[in-house]
């Protein structure tokens, strides 16, 4: 974030909050959101409306800003909820199929570790012995290719 972004945001801010003083409306986070919102001037709808209360002399109140936060921001909220919940789904289920994936090359690395453990009980040629070092090691980066990807999730 700039300097500017910074204090743009920051003026947003002191601005929502010298609302909420002058009107006398509790600085609860959706009455903030209502004037924040406001003093950004991305609602169009909602700066008119309230544009029409403050000239009009109606004195704010919280019953007010509740219908107001209802009406502007609401669904916006409801929207930006099933948002959040949903890239959280799919989020959870990519975790959910990484720690399978790794759960099955560990049992498979497992078996290999132990089918090798039989292999050395007997009488390996050179060949045999740099056979099964070459599978093992094959095993062990594909269990280490599972484990970056389990980290990445």
């Amino acid at each position: 974030m700039s300097d500017q972004e910074f204090t743009r945001a920051l003026g947003y801010a002191n601005a929502a909050f010298d609302l909420l003083k002058r009107s006398g409306i509790p600085p609860y986070p959706q009455f903030y959101e209502l004037l924040y919102t406001y003093a950004t001037g991305v609602n169009p709808s909602l700066n008119t409306r309230l544009n029409s209360i403050f000239r009009g002399g109606e004195k704010p109140s919280s019953e007010l800003a509740e219908t107001l936060f209802n009406e502007f921001l609401k669904s916006d909220m409801t929207e930006r909820m099933s948002s959040v919940s949903e890239r959280m789904h799919a989020r959870i289920e990519a975790v959910h199929d990484a720690i399978d994936t790794a759960m099955s090359t560990a049992s498979s690395y497992s078996g290999s570790l132990q089918s090798a453990t039989g292999d050395l009980e007997g009488d390996l040629s050179d060949a045999d012995m740099k056979a099964l070092a070459a599978r093992l090691l094959s095993e062990t980066r594909r269990m280490q290719e599972t484990n970056l990807e389990l980290e990445k999730a």
